[in-house]
């Protein structure tokens, strides 16, 4: 097929990511029929390079350097080189996603259910139509002040329990919206990169704030290296009965997908609490993880590419040693100098 350039490359990646979740996007649609012929280009001519960071783990979604890296890439393929990288970013992933989601460069918008992200989390099928009848999705005033108090709460403990994670949530993620759905607690998906879903418990506490936002800021960070690194070549098969595996969250039989987005999750989880000195919550997820990871292995490379193999070994790894300095020096990586 010849030979092809980074750029090149990214833009193929991005291209199949937009098949495998953006296919419904009007935007996205356009640019798929304008470049179906390059959707059969098979996937090793287009695996992008491992980059030569020195880090003791391959846990890609907790890399500084990687993260920073791949937002660069998505950044380039069609940004203004004026811009920062953020706004190069959110151009980008608003214009693929066809949404509207907003930002700011130092920090993470804090929004309570506008007309525009509500609209996003209904066609994403998040919270439904119904769950806005009368109004009832919206927080009052005074819980939009506990929620907007908690928030920051939890964005500061997070600041001073690692503040090269702090900058990378800042990096990744452009709006919180809260808006309320009985029986959820919110979430993201692979469609709204950049935007996390909050509907707060009158339970959680600033640490549980914590914990969620670094929850999907781990959903996001994996969404992006799919996107660029491609981690599941073809998302329709992975609902086969033979792709199905564990989750470490929800302990249930889900598509491989959901359940290395999970023992993703879990393993940044563990070391939060460690950073937090909670061995008890450390512990709970040390075995579901190990469960997940070992039938991971063992499912047909169809279903997960080189990319995810590799950050599966480095979860194995880290489950093997339990050691939390080595994703500290991951995510304390300067950003890459391009």
């Amino acid at each position: 097929m010849g030979v092809f350039t980074k750029i090149d490359r990214v833009e193929l990646n991005m291209l199949r990511f937009m098949k495998n979740h953006l296919n419904h996007n009007f935007n996205a649609r356009k640019l798929l029929a304008t470049n179906e012929s390059y959707l059969s280009i098979p996937l090793d001519e287009l695996i992008l390079p491992q980059q030569n960071f020195e880090v003791d783990n391959q846990l890609y979604f907790l890399n500084s350097k990687e993260i920073s890296c791949n937002i660069k890439l998505i950044a380039d393929v069609y940004g203004d080189p004026l811009s920062t990288v953020k706004d190069n970013f959110f151009h980008v992933v608003n214009w693929l996603q066809s949404s509207n989601i907003p930002h700011i460069n130092n920090g993470i918008l804090l929004d309570f259910g506008s007309k525009a992200l509500v609209s996003h989390l209904i066609s994403e099928r998040m919270i439904d139509e119904e769950d806005t009848l009368g109004d009832q999705h919206l927080f009052n005033q005074d819980d939009q002040e506990v929620i907007k108090s908690n928030m920051q709460k939890a964005l500061k403990l997070i600041h001073m329990l690692n503040p090269d994670l702090h900058s990378l949530i800042n990096q990744v993620i452009g709006t919180i919206c809260f808006c309320r759905k009985k029986g959820y607690g919110g979430g993201t998906v692979s469609s709204l990169i950049g935007l996390i879903w909050f509907n707060p418990q009158p339970n959680w506490t600033v640490i549980d704030y914590a914990e969620n936002l670094i929850h999907e800021f781990v959903h996001n960070s994996v969404f992006i290296d799919d996107m660029i690194h491609v981690i599941f070549p073809d998302t329709s098969n992975l609902t086969e009965k033979e792709a199905l595996t564990t989750s470490t969250i929800l302990k249930i039989k889900r598509p491989i997908d959901k359940a290395y987005h999970s023992a993703c999750v879990s393993t940044a989880l563990m070391y939060y609490y460690y950073l937090l000195n909670d061995q008890k919550r450390v512990n709970a997820h040390f075995q579901p993880l190990r469960n997940t990871l070992a039938e991971i292995v063992t499912k047909n490379p169809k279903y997960i590419a080189s990319r995810g193999n590799l950050t599966v070994q480095g979860m194995i790894n880290f489950s093997n040693t339990l050691n939390f300095e080595s994703i500290s020096k991951s995510l304390s990586c300067p950003e890459p100098i391009f």
